[in-house]
């Protein structure tokens, strides 16, 4: 985690990925009109960059909790806002919805399906309080429906093939490339039959994303289903079987899956994750991979 003193305050623009229209406006600026709007920030996380000269100004997130955190406390659950924002040009200022579960360190953000708020970074100073301000009411409706759908996961008890659906949707999300045709290619230079090393692979990586780490997620409904793959995919900490490049080929050796870092994939999994636990729901049956063996 980095420092968020050093986040809040990047400052100016990254000349090369930016025109001169781009306002430098500060994420530490926006900051200061979300907390008179009840709403402060409690952690961050910055994208690493090898490029040392656009470090000050790379991707960033930030998340906020309210003031009076009971509340807006629901259950095992707390609101959040998040912030992602770059100098560099690579990302504008967003701002959406998202909950935090008190029995675990994940936080959850709301699907696509909810409209993100965006603030440019044309934008002056002096209509920077106007839009923030929009930008918090837009979020917090998102997070009164957020709420509502919560409390209906939590009733609904999800089947067997349903918890099994949503989990292969996971893996699928955060593991595509492994199972591509490509991979597939590079695989068959050191196995006779790559395809059953893959719809092995992928059978375990289900099992795996759906195994509970804590007493309070067993259970079959799709609220606590959903929390244990979620956490399983963003941190990782289990063991697969993973094709590695070396000179002349491709070995395939067990490792530890490693916890998502990178702030880009975090955001689009969890949020594409709860758009699929929504659809299923509703009753759909989400894409997996298809894989035979």
């Amino acid at each position: 985690m980095q420092n968020i003193e050093a986040t809040l305050n990047q400052s100016g623009r990254f000349a090369e990925t930016t025109s001169p229209r781009f306002n430098p406006i500060t994420t530490g600026q926006v900051i200061e009109n979300l907390e008179g709007l009840g709403w402060v920030p409690f952690s961050s996380k910055v994208v690493k960059t090898r490029n040392l000269e656009r470090r000050p100004y790379a991707k960033h997130l930030v998340c906020l909790k309210q003031k009076d955190e009971q509340a807006g406390q629901v259950g095992e659950y707390l609101p959040r806002l998040n912030l992602r924002n770059a100098n560099d040009g690579t990302a504008s200022f967003e701002v959406f919805a998202g909950f935090y579960r008190l029995i675990c360190s994940n936080g959850l953000a709301i699907g696509t399906t909810y409209a993100t708020a965006k603030i440019r970074h044309s934008l002056s100073l002096d209509k920077l309080g106007d839009a923030v301000a929009h930008a918090v009411a837009s979020t917090e409706e998102q997070l009164k429906k957020g709420d509502a759908v919560i409390k209906e996961w939590q009733r609904i008890t999800l089947t067997t093939h349903q918890r099994e659906n949503l989990a292969g949707f996971a893996v699928g999300l955060r593991w595509q490339n492994l199972f591509s045709d490509s991979m597939r290619e590079k695989v068959g230079q050191t196995m006779e039959n790559p395809n059953n090393f893959l719809a092995s692979e992928y059978r375990e990586r289900v099992e795996s994303v759906l195994r509970v780490r804590r007493s309070e997620d067993n259970s079959s409904s799709l609220w606590h289903t959903f929390n244990a793959i979620q956490e399983n995919v963003i941190q990782g900490g289990f063991n697969i079987y993973s094709p590695r490049n070396f000179r002349g080929g491709v070995a395939v050796r067990p490792v530890l899956s490693r916890r998502l870092g990178n702030i880009a994939e975090s955001v689009r999994i969890n949020r594409a994750l709860w758009d699929g636990a929504e659809k299923i729901a509703n009753g759909e049956t989400l894409p997996t991979l298809a894989l035979t063996s």
